[in-house]
Order: structure tokens, then C-alpha cells, then sequence
């Protein structure tokens, strides 16, 4: 499962900000790709980021959005 670690807290500005109309990656930890997914109209939140978890992937995974960091299989 991907932990995606954009949630902010209220009154903090959200590293999603700038990132909301991108295009999400996620990618094995060696760099190859495993998936790509286009944001939605409203762009992303943590919620809606929340819900996109690769089949089959528990473990060995990151994502990234512009190539920012913004989740991880691996806690």
C-alpha cells in the first residue's frame, strides 16, 4: 500500500499546492515505472491520492508527483 505523506494540517500550506494538475508516478524503488495517472479536474487531494493503490504492490514502491517525493511503500 502506498502512504502518501501530503496531508496538511490546518493553517500549514500543502505541498500539493503547486503539484494539484500534475501527472502522479509511481514507480518501483529501482526507478522503473509502474504506474501513471493523470490528476482529475478538480486536481489532486489526499484523499483522491489516497485511493490510488496499485494491485499487487504491498511493499517496494514510491510516488511522486513532478519527481517530488510524496509517498512510499516503505514506512
Amino acid at each position: 500500500m502506498i502512504h502518501y505523506w501530503v496531508k496538511a494540517i490546518p493553517g500549514e500550506t500543502s505541498i500539493l499546492d503547486p503539484l494539484r494538475h500534475s501527472v502522479l508516478a509511481i514507480k518501483y524503488l529501482d526507478g522503473a515505472p509502474l504506474l501513471f495517472q493523470w490528476p482529475p479536474e478538480e486536481g489532486w487531494t489526499f484523499e483522491i491520492l489516497d485511493k490510488i493503490q496499485p494491485r499487487g504492490v504491498e511493499f517496494g514502491a514510491n510516488a511522486y508527483i513532478n519527481d517530488v517525493w510524496i509517498g512510499t511503500t516503505e514506512w
